[in-house]
């Protein structure tokens, strides 16, 4: 006897209100790899679980326990369901010992908690585990006075506990987790074991969640409150963590009763104080408390510390401040909320205790608690108060610092032009590296001008290069061999040139550099291209390097660029040589791309993948069309596996854009491969007969012959290599289609435009994009984007508009792909027609694309709120959103993703989706649900650790009726298109 399979299914969509959190249904199941495996096993057709992996979906199989109907006497096909329970891959995500649990409390029967326990020890669990389990993990009725459990498991739990000599407490275990308190547990030991409930009810006093302090102040008349409140009192030797756990508690009977506890929470404030002050480390994080009297404020959630300051400024004010001249003395850790606390009682006069907490060493802070400090006091003092104490960190040890407090002096501070100019000849190279950074932010013809006078002589090279980046728009485009000469000299003037840059790179071994003139370079101008290049942070060149490699002879320094690859590994191609790499790219041709490229697979076939990502970086900035095209190629490769590998090749094309001085997308262009066809064709001669190989509307290799008919396959003739490679090739294409399907809808969606003579060039003479140029409607476009004129391309390569007349492009018009917003009804409705006439199949979604729904939208505002609170099918949000092409946004607590964002890069504008419930892996998550959805404009985006908006007034938004209109069409048609959950 086995399941049918319409059981199964039927399991997999029943809820279970009981623990939805458990057993989530709905969850796509039917899509997991282990699907058919699981179902053949339960309906019979298979007596073998083999083959079941981790996949996506492996978090939710609890749902089968719906086919359990009785665990008492278990049915020969629910036998079958427990091998897939206990199978060892699933049982850690199946929940099964809930579901017993479950089972226990609706039964409430002998047989049905026998028939539990039977499986708790058939998991190896002894009674100490089963006790911990059905005491700590119990959560019904448990904080009713008289909760209602079953009588065979409370039988058992009284008899174990009367068998114990010492009061239990939570295992270390999950079990175990915040349950310090349990209301269940302490019924139960008044009743087994009365003289351990003040042991348990003293130690449930430390746990954070649950304290149940304020249940025994009224509990039977008080019956322990006088017990607890001595224990409070009993303070001597107590370490931070015990008194924090006595003032936690007195503050709670405070909150509840201030007059009758003010005594007992002061005096608790001014001890935990004390030991805070002395035992506290540098930035250590600190349990809080939601105080009544700031709920809805800034100050709603603060540390003990700041808790027990609060109380003292209420009640006792010279304690209070004394306290906090102890604390800077002792130069004690002030928490953010401390700080804004201060304010809250001493407004003007805390600015005293601010001076003295900014002087601390950021290096113990952190820069962002230093960043929300300045931010704080910026928006309540006056400039010319609080800009002098943020000029006094400008040496600070910390280079995150310095940039900060830059910024915030170049944005403030009227004279700082002035004032940094002054600095550049301190003696402290960090404030000299400071007043550089406070001067590329103002960057005027006199701050330049002020650079430029000290720029060869400044000996700190990490001030010189803020400096040189600073004038970078000043310096020549092209350089002279003059210009080389006298930037060497002044190098070698501030003493960089005096040795090797690396002990071990002697430049007198290696092979000879050559100018283009034919003069081989010397070696302090071979010196001064590895000291720049040593000044790289990423694989990219440097900007005075650039100026010598204009005058390289490619073509006769590939044995140099392949001897210093071979130093870069010989020492283990650690990441700070990874110079060395980029610098051989760089004066490498065609050999050197084949060498890296190699060094790079063996480097991905050895695991070492860290290599492989600089190596990958180093094909990039090399440059030509056949280095670029690897490292797409590296992008589509290691897409998911070596994922870290596709993501360093993508980085690449982004910096080899910038170093090339075109655009992402204009790359994104150039490095689609043409498989080494002569436009739409390759030729090819077997036995004598020409042949032409080509893509067809499907995106297959195809053959012509010399009549020109389509042939079934390759003759049968040709040679056996090129077979492979057509092979390859047709491997490649059908990569190459899943990316740019994806890519040209995003370029429909940022309505991504090209000049004439850009697109004949991608999409006339490549013959795979060419392919696409015939799928998708095209328009002519004036200089201000207004579409003129629309247009299809045949599959003779003629553009016909909607008469099927041909079209004349002027050479000065854009080309761009047709949104359908942007085509009067009629004109839609007559290139439909066409378009199925003609039996194009559409790559996605262009003229039939849904357009969203602008009702309850008001265009006046920032943020849209109508999604809010919608719960989504679960896996939905991700899926939907990223087929649009947005991506995962940061991750907040407990790893649930914040939000998916949408960029649009060409505008530094950005969509955000607020999510809630969408775990940061796939397969793991709560009730997924949407929040609000706004752009914000990139460019006012200042903090590292993602975006916080709190309403419509937010600087960084954008409203939405200056959003692009058909961006803001897309992101929101992107929204409805997640599937709801059906009530």
């Amino acid at each position: 006897m086995a399941f049918t399979i319409e059981e199964i299914e039927k399991a997999l969509v029943t809820e279970n209100p009981e623990w939805q959190l458990h057993f989530p249904v709905n969850t796509g199941l039917q899509q997991s790899i282990n699907y058919p495996i699981i179902t053949d096993y339960l309906t019979g057709k298979s007596s073998s679980l083999n083959g079941l992996q981790h996949d996506d979906k492996i978090y939710f199989w609890g749902v089968l326990t719906n086919l359990l109907q009785d665990i008492e006497h278990i049915s020969a096909k629910e036998m079958l369901l427990l091998d897939v329970i206990y199978h060892p891959l699933l049982f850690p995500f199946i929940n099964f010992n809930h579901w017993l649990l479950l089972n226990i409390f609706k039964k409430q029967t002998s047989s049905a908690f026998q028939a539990a326990v039977l499986q708790f020890k058939k998991q190896g669990m002894n009674d100490d585990a089963i006790f911990q389990l059905l005491v700590f993990n119990f959560r019904y009725g448990q904080e009713s006075d008289n909760p209602t459990i079953p009588e065979p498991m409370k039988l058992f739990l009284i008899n174990y506990i009367k068998a114990s000599k010492n009061l239990i407490y939570p295992s270390n275990n999950i079990y175990g987790w915040n349950t310090e308190w349990s209301m269940f547990y302490f019924k139960l030991l008044e009743e087994a074991k009365p003289e351990f409930t003040t042991e348990y009810i003293l130690s449930s006093l430390r746990s954070d969640r649950n304290n149940p302090i304020l249940f025994f102040s009224e509990y039977k008349v008080g019956k322990y409150l006088q017990e607890i409140i001595a224990s409070l009192h009993d303070y001597k030797n107590a370490d931070l963590q015990t008194i924090q756990v006595k003032f936690a508690s007195a503050l709670i009977l405070y909150e509840n009763d201030n007059q009758k506890y003010q005594g007992l929470a002061q005096e608790l404030a001014a001890v935990y104080l004390d030991v805070y002050s002395k035992k506290s480390g540098q930035q250590s994080w600190e349990s809080g408390y939601h105080i009544k009297t700031f709920e809805n404020t800034d100050l709603s959630y603060m540390g003990y510390s700041s808790c027990a300051l609060h109380l003292l400024f209420l009640f006792d004010k010279a304690t209070a401040i004394q306290k906090l001249n102890d604390w800077m003395q002792l130069k004690t850790y002030v928490h953010l909320n401390t700080v804004q606390l201060i304010y809250h009682h001493l407004k003007e006069e805390a600015f005293f205790y601010y001076e003295q907490i900014l002087k601390s060493d950021a290096s113990k802070a952190g820069i962002e608690y230093f960043r929300q400090f300045i931010e704080f006091i910026s928006k309540r003092f006056e400039a010319a108060k609080y800009l002098p104490v943020v000029w006094q960190l400008i040496s600070s040890k910390s280079k995150p610092l310095r940039e900060f407090v830059a910024t915030v002096i170049a944005n403030n501070d009227n004279n700082a032009e002035g004032k940094a100019i002054d600095l550049l000849e301190h003696k402290n190279s960090e404030t000299r590296q400071t007043a550089a950074i406070i001067l590329s932010h103002i960057s005027t013809p006199e701050a330049k001008a002020a650079i430029m006078k000290v720029l060869n002589t400044e000996s700190n090279d990490n001030a010189r290069d803020i400096l040189l980046q600073t004038v970078a728009d000043n310096l020549p485009t092209a350089a002279s061999i003059g210009f080389i000469e006298d930037m060497v000299a002044a190098a070698k003037k501030r003493g960089k040139l005096n040795k090797p840059v690396e002990a071990w790179l002697d430049e007198t071994t290696l092979p000879s550099l050559f100018y283009t003139t034919g003069v081989a370079l010397t070696v302090d101008e071979i010196r001064f291209l590895f000291y720049r290049m040593s000044r790289i942070k990423e694989m990219r060149s440097d900007m005075e390097a650039k100026y010598l490699l204009q005058f390289i002879d490619k073509d006769r320094s590939s044995d140099f660029a392949i001897a210093i690859i071979k130093a870069y590994i010989d020492k283990g191609a650690k990441p700070e040589y990874k110079y060395l790499m980029a610098l051989a790219a760089l004066l490498g041709n065609e050999v050197v791309v084949d060498k890296i490229r190699i060094t790079t697979n063996k480097w991905i076939e050895e695991n070492r993948y860290k290599m492989a990502e600089h190596g990958v970086g180093a094909l990039a900035l090399q440059g030509s069309d056949k280095a670029l095209r690897w490292v797409e190629w590296y992008s589509r490769k290691y897409k998911s596996k070596k994922a870290n590998v596709g993501t360093a090749a993508l980085v690449a094309l982004e910096t080899a854009a910038e170093e090339l001085g075109i655009t992402i997308h204009e790359l994104g262009d150039r490095v689609v491969p043409d498989f080494g066809f002569d436009g739409l064709f390759k030729h090819f001669i077997v036995d004598g007969d020409e042949y032409r190989a080509f893509i067809d509307s499907k995106f297959k290799i195809a053959f012509f012959n010399e009549d020109y008919k389509k042939l079934k396959a390759i003759p049968a003739a040709a040679p056996a290599e090129l077979k492979d490679e057509f092979k390859n090739i047709s491997k490649e294409v059908r990569d190459i289609v899943k990316s740019q399907s994806s890519r040209l809808e995003y370029y429909l969606i940022i309505q991504r435009k090209w000049n004439k003579e850009q697109w004949e060039k991608f999409f006339l003479q490549n013959p795979v994009i060419f392919i696409y140029a015939t799928k998708l409607l095209w328009g002519v476009y004036d200089s201000d984007g207004n579409l003129i004129q629309t247009f299809m391309c045949s599959e003779d390569a003629s553009l016909l508009n909607a008469a099927n007349d041909e079209v004349t492009i002027d050479d000065n018009s854009c080309i761009g792909i047709v949104h359908p917003s942007q085509l009067n009804k009629t004109l839609l409705q007559e290139w439909k027609q066409v378009f199925f006439d003609a039996s194009v199949d559409a790559i996605f979604p262009q003229l039939d694309r849904k357009m969203p729904d602008l009702k309850d939208i008001d265009l006046s505002k920032a943020i849209i709120k109508k999604f809010e609170g919608k719960q989504m099918q679960v896996g939905s949000i991700r899926s939907t959103l990223e087929k649009y092409g947005w991506h995962k946004g940061p991750t907040g607590d407990g790893g649930m993703l914040e939000s998916f964002n949408l960029l649009y890069f060409e505008k530094k504008i950005e969509a955000i989706m607020e999510v809630e419930g969408v775990g940061a892996g796939f397969g793991w998550g709560m009730d997924e649900k949407l929040r609000r959805l706004y752009v914000i404009d990139k460019t006012k985006v200042t903090s590292r650790w993602g975006v916080y908006i709190k309403d419509d007034s937010d600087e960084k938004l954008i409203p939405l009726k200056d959003v692009p209109t058909i961006f803001l069409s897309e992101m929101l048609a992107a929204v409805e298109n997640i599937k709801a959950v059906e009530k």
